[in-house]
């Protein structure tokens, strides 16, 4: 979903190190560690540091986590020299996991790169280059999601053309050249010096229709968001809309972290939601942000007015990465970070229960004894449970996880250390991503994947290692092949609105018959495949209505030997 706040640093990558800059590293070395301000916009703002936070005194003693355990980490890319820096994830319906980094192994300075693993993160696949930059330094920042269909698209920002602007690409698969050429999203309004950042975050709808939301500074040195969108699967933008309102003194607004809601699916009429970081009050000293709330329910054509979602005042309240989810009860949930006295960082959850016209009272993610955590965290549901990731210190900077039954009210569980590593060395920028197979109640069946940057041997360069979680005893769902292994094409998948979903062949030896299994392994439905495909209503063999959940479509014919089956949801 969306790349490191511009003004979430402490923790972070130093843009001294981007630019060439030697490193004499230490797990606990510190390059930044205090709020700056910046006299053109009168705001104070987290600079980006590397390695996470120096380190301060703190008690950190974890009991262990409900049954969870998690994977030996492994590192997703082959021992390279250079920097391997802020991994985002994504999770398709189909298992495919995919991470995506920016790095320097290669000439020409930062670029990025996407690897992907269908065993749930056991091995990954040799890393691919997204970018096609051939002059300029640095190509950075990268937001990644699947579509629903499993292709996977990508944002970034990078300096190509001697300015900085967000661009975009998907993922063909193809040999030799597995990613479209780019596309420039933005039209004007890249930022100013390579300090400062788009921080683009990408919302993908379907296979045609995605969303971007982006830093933007065509109004000058205070800045504020803006939006585009794509309804030909990113060859075209539509028009940019500004997302932030430009209420307040002075009010600057960045870092946004945009999601799209799944089941708008109208043209025109489709809803979306975004947290902003906003400095928009007059302080003498300088001013610093808070965490404001924003919706569209047309496609990103007009926003509402910016809602406050943080409830603690003062000092610094601002979004994190992966800062935004609704979970299946029509909740919003919202991470931030909370530093209310320039001291010790810690994260916090709010939720809103009326499409965030209101946000309720926030609850703390990290518990309070331990030594703080870093500038970035992350949050991701599979829908009922509210999920966290934030690198965190005890004896050294991990990466820690944790648990909330109940959509972010309660996190009853401690959180428990997702890194491996034993000897100190330092992790940070955690994300997470939690698939959403739906066949087996979340309750019964729990599973992230996490990923992050580490500095562990060998040598002190920065690396991007995962891990997966999963509740003991459950494992994971039956794993399922993409449709097009069965020569089919399932559209729309999710079906959303009404039950009818196309199966069509995408191959003249494709399967000739599909048969449709609900969630217990029972075989519903039997259909023929026309030429041009065929239409299932939604109902079983005695036409009755089917409810909505998770149904398997099993293939036979020319290709189906051994294909397995697919996946299509019914909402």
């Amino acid at each position: 979903m969306h790349r490191p706040p511009q003004t979430l640093g402490l923790g972070l990558v130093a843009f001294a190190l981007i630019a060439g800059c030697a490193w004499n590293a230490t797990a606990s070395s510190s390059i930044a560690g205090a709020p700056v301000l910046r006299p053109d916009a009168g705001v104070w703002i987290f600079e980006k540091s590397v390695p996470p936070p120096s380190i301060r005194p703190g008690t950190d003693t974890p009991a262990g986590m409900r049954d969870w355990t998690f994977a030996p980490n492994v590192r997703v890319h082959p021992q390279e020299s250079g920097q391997h820096l802020w991994p985002d994830i994504a999770a398709a319906e189909d298992g495919t996991i995919g991470v995506a980094w920016m790095d320097e192994h290669t000439a020409g300075g930062y670029h990025i790169f996407y690897t992907f693993s269908t065993d749930g993160g056991l091995t990954w696949a040799s890393p691919e280059r997204v970018d096609d930059r051939t002059t300029g330094a640095y190509s950075k920042f990268v937001s990644i999601a699947f579509t629903p269909f499993g292709t996977a698209v990508a944002v970034w920002e990078d300096d190509r053309t001697g300015q900085i602007n967000l661009y975009f690409s998907k993922r063909t698969g193809a040999p030799g050249h597995p990613w479209t050429a780019n596309v420039r999203v933005n039209a004007t309004g890249g930022p100013p010096s390579t300090y400062d950042y788009m921080n683009g975050s990408l919302a993908v709808l379907d296979e045609q229709r995605y969303f971007v939301a982006w830093t933007d500074w065509r109004e000058g040195t205070f800045y504020q968001v803006y939006m585009r969108g794509t309804n030909d699967g990113g060859a075209t933008w539509g028009p940019e809309h500004r997302i932030s309102d430009e209420i307040g003194y002075e009010p600057v607004a960045g870092d946004p972290c945009l999601i799209v809601d799944p089941n708008q699916i109208e043209p025109g009429a489709e809803v979306l939601y975004c947290v902003t970081n906003d400095w928009r009050g007059y302080a003498p000293g300088g001013r610093v942000p808070n965490v404001y709330y924003y919706r569209s329910g047309n496609g990103g054509a007009t926003w509402s007015v910016g809602v406050r979602a943080n409830d603690i005042e003062p000092g610094f309240q601002q979004t994190s990465s992966h800062a935004l989810v609704k979970l299946d009860d029509g909740a919003l949930a919202a991470g931030w970070l909370n530093n209310p006295d320039w001291g010790i960082n810690h994260f916090r959850v709010c939720r809103s229960i009326d499409q965030g016209g209101t946000w309720g009272a926030s609850v703390p993610v990290d518990e309070p004894g331990s030594g703080g955590t870093g500038t970035v965290s992350s949050i991701a549901t599979d829908g009922s449970y509210l999920y966290a990731a934030y690198d965190r210190y005890a004896t050294s900077w991990d990466a820690f996880f944790r648990a909330s039954p109940d959509g972010g009210i309660t996190w009853p569980y401690p959180s428990q250390r997702m890194d491996d590593d034993a000897t100190g060395a330092a992790a940070g920028n955690a994300v997470i991503a939690a698939p959403r197979y739906a066949i087996v109640p979340p309750e019964r069946s729990q599973e992230i994947h996490a990923v992050w940057q580490d500095n562990r041997a060998p040598s002190y360069d920065w690396k991007i290692y995962a891990t997966h979680g999963s509740v003991p005893g459950q494992g994971l769902p039956e794993p399922v092949a993409p449709a097009s292994m069965l020569g089919l094409r399932i559209s729309p998948n999710p079906s959303r609105t009404g039950r009818a979903v196309l199966l069509a062949p995408v191959s003249s030896d494709a399967s000739r018959e599909v048969t449709i299994f609900d969630a217990a392994g029972r075989a519903i439905r039997s259909l023929s495949l026309a030429p041009s495909g065929v239409l299932w209503d939604g109902r079983d063999a005695l036409g009755r209505p089917v409810p909505a959940g998770c149904f398997r479509i099993r293939a036979s014919g020319a290709e189906a030997g051994s294909a397995g089956t697919a996946l299509v949801r019914v909402r």
